[in-house]
């Protein structure tokens, strides 16, 4: 037979929650801490193959001629701004951490003559494309692939083989005012 059921007390219920808080504690102090081994020489090695931001606005026709030239002359933290116009082109961005953004998402207008297979493909992590239109092409207007964040906003694409607008095995993205 057993005994008699031990009552709970406040003292119980206290040293419970002051355990669970410094669970959590010692949890959210492992999650912030680095993995810095103090290995200073590593560190600069990835540093000087890192190309460094500029910030620049790179414009297309007055800098460049097309769009592709000016996202190939473009740096991580660029902004490609494009006039507007009729570009007859296929853009692959190999850039980090591109903006590429049209004056006008009715006049910036990129059209694959039923030819080419996508208006701007994208294999480089955190560029975002803005305010333009894709048409006319055989595969997607615009097309994000293998990346780590992306951002399609207030793009139009229409008449294009599969996919207007489109992510493949990509993630941390958002596509909005599509």
């Amino acid at each position: 037979m057993s005994g008699p059921t031990p009552r709970r007390t406040p003292m119980t219920r206290g040293i419970r929650r002051a355990l669970a808080g410094l669970l959590a504690l010692g949890l959210l102090a492992g999650a912030c801490s680095s993995d810095d081994d103090g290995d200073t020489a590593a560190d600069d090695e990835a540093t000087e193959e890192t190309p460094v931001a500029t910030g620049a606005t790179i414009r297309v026709p007055e800098d460049h001629d097309t769009i592709q030239a000016a996202v190939d002359a473009a740096r991580p933290g660029d902004l490609v701004l494009i006039a507007p116009g009729v570009y007859e082109e296929a853009v692959d961005v190999t850039v980090e951490n591109l903006t590429i953004r049209g004056l006008d998402r009715n006049e910036v207008i990129l059209d694959g003559g039923f030819e080419l297979e996508n208006g701007l493909r994208v294999l480089a992590d955190g560029v975002a494309i803005e305010n333009m239109t894709a048409r006319n092409y055989t595969t997607n207007g615009f097309f994000w692939t293998g990346v780590t964040g992306y951002r399609g906003s207030y793009l139009t694409a229409y008449r294009n083989g599969d996919y207007g607008v489109y992510a493949f095995d990509s993630v941390k993205g958002q596509l909005e005012h599509i």
